[in-house]
């Protein structure tokens, strides 16, 4: 089943996606350079980034998802080679962990959980917005203080 952004996305050409490591998260924003498909898919990404819903049956879906992937990865000898290393150079740090999270901490995970690291770590006193395309600096400008405004 589609959602309504995706419906107004596809409407115009657009795409959404977003990308999340050890060290940062970010979406992206593929549209049409014509003002209207451009304003519309750029009102779609302000909704996600501002007022973004978690709906409840999509994180348990994804939990359980990510949940199964890390089980199964952990069958894998290049995997279990891979977390042995990062353990050894790595000792306490986080960065001897999976950034796909490990199996014990993902499974206490909540929905609240998401909603107040979303709260803490998304803003946009920490926004980078970098903007490539058929446009103005003025309209680049525009969107880029549209889109941390909120």
């Amino acid at each position: 089943m589609r959602t309504r952004l995706a419906e107004r996305l596809a409407d115009v050409g657009a795409e959404i996606g977003g990308r999340f490591d050890v060290d940062r998260a970010g979406y992206g924003l593929r549209t049409l350079s014509s003002a209207r498909e451009r304003d519309e898919a750029v009102a779609v990404l302000l909704r996600v980034l501002q007022r973004p819903t978690f709906p409840q049956p999509i994180f348990d879906r994804e939990k359980e998802r990510v949940l199964a992937a890390l089980k199964e990865s952990d069958t894998k000898p290049e995997t279990i080679a891979d977390r042995e290393f990062k353990r050894l150079l790595y000792a306490d740090h986080p960065y001897s962990l999976r950034g796909s999270g490990e199996i014990d901490t993902v499974a206490r995970l909540t929905r609240e959980d998401l909603v107040g690291f979303y709260r803490h770590h998304f803003s946009a006193t920490e926004a980078v917005v970098s903007i490539i395309g058929d446009l103005s600096r003025e309209q680049a400008r525009a969107i880029a203080e549209q889109l941390t405004s909120g």
